[in-house]
């Protein structure tokens, strides 16, 4: 009877341990399948592409441009493993429209655009002039009536296509080739920003410029696949906040003279 009492006392003991043990089996496995699903989900390599476009892409890795130093800061702070890819800008644009989940900057938002990405997080504001090297400076109306220069897949490119103009030089978009249209008066104005126009001209036998008051403001951005967008989004925006709340994106404007 002494043995009967002790085996029935230590199976109704390890009845009660047995829920016990259960949860922490399930909490044991739920904490390792979510481990591992962070792990895959920072280990998924994002591919970003760009262009160059002095001064928000320079392609010196000493001094890679300002849109380009705050992508890779976001990716940094956030811990995310990330490749970025320098290519003409028409294939950029058409890589980021097919393929899940990658990214392109510095991308502008335009209503032929619209519809193509998804706006993931600003990176910039910038506004957009007609120069000349005839002294004139130029006002929206007055400008339909000339040539004008915008690179080819260019937002300027699209605005002025929007805004019916129709005496348009596109080129590929590179703006050592739109400084030389320019400059040897092949076009009657280059529509575009100020800083990218001036990194282009710099040290080029050119007629002095004369700058436009703004035409139009530019919002500028680090976009994802419309379809398929980037997974990160979420931890990019935080890392972008920790950045602007420190001061640092101003220093980046200030390095590259972007005030």
């Amino acid at each position: 009877m002494s043995l009967q009492k002790d085996r029935g006392g230590l199976s109704r003991g390890i009845g009660l341990f047995k829920p016990v043990f259960i949860a922490l089996f399930a909490l044991f496995t739920f904490s390792t399948l979510v481990t591992a699903d962070d792990k895959s989900l920072h280990s998924q390599v994002t591919v970003i592409y760009t262009l160059k476009a002095p001064p928000l892409v320079t392609g010196d890795p000493d001094r890679p441009g300002y849109t380009y130093e705050l992508v890779e800061m976001m990716f940094r702070r956030a811990g995310l493993p990330y490749k970025i890819k320098i290519i003409p800008w028409k294939r950029a644009q058409r890589m980021a429209q097919q393929v899940p989940e990658a990214m392109i900057f510095p991308l502008t938002r335009t209503k032929t655009r619209n519809k193509l990405y998804n706006w993931s997080i600003p990176l910039h504001v910038a506004g957009a002039h007609f120069i000349t090297t005839n002294g004139q400076q130029l006002t929206r109306k007055a400008a339909k009536a000339k040539i004008i220069g915008a690179q080819s897949g260019s937002s300027w490119q699209e605005w002025l296509l929007e805004n019916d103009f129709k005496n348009i030089v596109s080129p590929p978009h590179t703006g050592a080739q739109m400084a030389s249209l320019l400059c040897s008066g092949r076009i009657d104005a280059w529509f575009t920003t100020k800083r990218i126009a001036e990194a282009a001209l710099k040290d080029r036998d050119c007629p002095a410029q004369t700058y436009s008051p703004v035409i139009q403001y530019f919002d500028i951005f680090l976009a994802s696949n419309k379809q398929i967008p980037n997974r990160y989004i979420t931890l990019l925006k935080q890392a972008l906040r920790d950045i602007q709340s420190e001061g640092i994106q101003s220093q980046l404007r200030k390095k590259y003279y972007l005030f």
